[in-house]
């Protein structure tokens, strides 16, 4: 079992002891590793790129530019972001041109999920010069970033818990 003991024999010496602890919670979050955490993170934002590109929509759920009826005759369909499927793999399995990456850094851990795709950044940002709209594919929705905090915070809290 681990503890804390904090021993106040005067109300005066009530902030030195929280300062302490709060000194020592500090110490062990520095000293925390949360590669796991982030690495299992990933299949779920697979999942949500896979259900996303499904669906057409970008991070906030808005949906995608249509396609102009000119570049859906072009392309011969209708469906947006999708030539070759090769964007869409990157996003959602683990290809030559994904970006997954959990690395230690000196201030802490970072997780890093994209694509190396050739046509993903004029895609996302679209381009005026072109009227090409942008078509967000890349980005995670506000429930799973709430999501992955809890995970994280109930994970901290176990550590701390634990010792």
């Amino acid at each position: 079992m681990s503890s804390i003991t904090i021993v106040v024999t005067h109300p005066s010496q009530i902030p030195a002891a929280v300062h302490s602890v709060v000194e020592d919670v500090h110490t062990q979050l520095l000293d925390m590793r949360f590669e796991n955490e982030l690495t299992d993170m990933i299949p779920d934002l697979q999942q949500e790129h896979s259900i996303r590109f499904r669906a057409g929509m970008d991070d906030t759920g808005a949906p995608w530019a249509p396609l102009a009826p000119r570049t859906a005759r072009k392309k011969g369909h209708g469906v947006i972001l999708v030539e070759f499927g090769d964007l869409e793999a990157t996003l959602t399995q683990n290809t030559a041109a994904s970006v997954i990456d959990v690395e230690r850094e000196p201030d802490g851990t970072t997780l890093t999920f994209g694509t190396r795709d050739e046509h993903s950044e004029t895609l996302q940002d679209g381009n005026p010069d072109n009227n090409l709209p942008a078509r967000p594919h890349v980005g995670v929705m506000e429930n799973t970033v709430d999501r992955f905090a809890e995970q994280l915070a109930d994970s901290i809290v176990n550590r701390l818990i634990r010792g």
